[in-house]
């Protein structure tokens, strides 16, 4: 039932004329707390900042994921420096297959344990990049908020920069220049089941999908709806 069925039958039931609104969503404003004055105030404002290992991780193996010839060319290297050692083992006359087969399975574990310390010291060079574009993504837009609820991992799907300042949490937008909102959004949506009365994950799809991806649209309005539709309806006041 739509609310200008609920209308109609009341207008006809009543005789009086109503506003029918139908709310399908849990709404709320005071999620966050925003503040934009530690950054200016704070001459060691970076000093002071923390971010969860969780999501360095999270941001370390996208960039593996997202550079998989880097990750082809350790592994290419790493054979090629023991390729010697594996031609003599394999065309020794000395050794049976069966030693053959020993030596090899050796060989390998050692090649890849070279191959792990190769990947192990390239994600410390990835985290040194991130740590340095996290913080310029901090100084793009410095007004930060603070929700009443602490969730990384929907920080990490909402795109957020989640951040701990002096101990206290903190979500950073990461940019600027364009309505990051539905990021906020979201994650209120993900965390508490709410959205603000004006989201625009309720009317602008097109603009929302493009700022925090079709699926965690999805997921956020699917959290924020009520179980069950509820009608409001206010008469006008008689003359």
């Amino acid at each position: 039932m739509t609310k200008e069925d609920v209308k109609r039958i009341i207008d006809k039931c009543l005789g009086v004329n109503c506003i029918v609104e139908k709310h399908e969503y849990n709404f709320r404003d005071d999620f966050y707390t925003p503040n934009d004055t530690i950054y200016e105030e704070d001459d060691d404002f970076h000093a002071n900042v923390e971010f969860p290992q969780e999501y360095i991780d999270a941001e370390v193996k996208e960039e593996i994921q997202n550079t998989p010839e880097k990750l082809q060319q350790i592994i290419k290297e790493a054979y090629e420096q023991y390729q010697e050692e594996i031609d003599e083992i394999r065309n020794s006359k000395q050794l049976t297959r069966k030693e053959k087969a020993k030596e090899l399975k050796k060989l390998r574990e050692e090649i890849w344990n070279r191959i792990n310390e190769e990947i192990e010291e390239w994600k410390f060079e990835i985290k040194d990049d991130i740590l340095q574009k996290l913080y310029e993504g901090l100084d793009y837009w410095t007004v930060y908020f603070q929700p009443d609820i602490e969730d990384i991992e929907a920080a990490i799907e909402c795109g957020l920069i989640p951040f701990y300042y002096n101990g206290e949490f903190y979500l950073a937008l990461g940019g600027c220049g364009m309505d990051l909102s539905p990021k906020l959004d979201a994650y209120q949506a993900l965390t508490d089941g709410t959205v603000p009365p004006n989201s625009k994950l309720l009317y602008d799809h097109q603009y929302t999908d493009y700022v925090v991806g079709k699926e965690t649209r999805k997921k956020a309005i699917k959290a924020a709806k009520k179980d069950k539709a509820e009608f409001v309806v206010t008469f006008d006041d008689p003359e």
